[in-house]
């Protein structure tokens, strides 16, 4: 298996982090999924939202562009703190 990006940076507090975050994500995603399927528009909005962040994650990466793959990754991980506020 493929060393990540965490990993390769040899720090294993980086890694972790990574992980985690990865981990919750894929479960906030998942979870947006399982709800689509039951036909809630709303929350089918918010998978495919999510999965388009990855895709432009992953291109900015790929073209090289470190600052782009920053800032969308940032406002990635700023729509998943969302989720986690109270609702007003």
């Amino acid at each position: 298996m493929a060393e990540s990006g965490a990993e390769l940076a040899g720090n294993p507090a980086i890694t972790l982090f990574v992980e985690v975050l990865a981990q919750l994500d894929q479960d906030i995603v998942q979870r947006e999924w399982d709800a689509a399927e039951k036909e809630d528009e709303g929350h089918h909005d918010a998978a495919l939202v999510s999965h388009d962040a990855h895709r432009a994650i992953v291109a900015a990466i790929v073209a090289g562009d470190a600052p782009l793959a920053q800032y969308r990754m940032r406002r990635h991980l700023q729509a998943i703190a969302a989720l986690f506020e109270p609702e007003s």
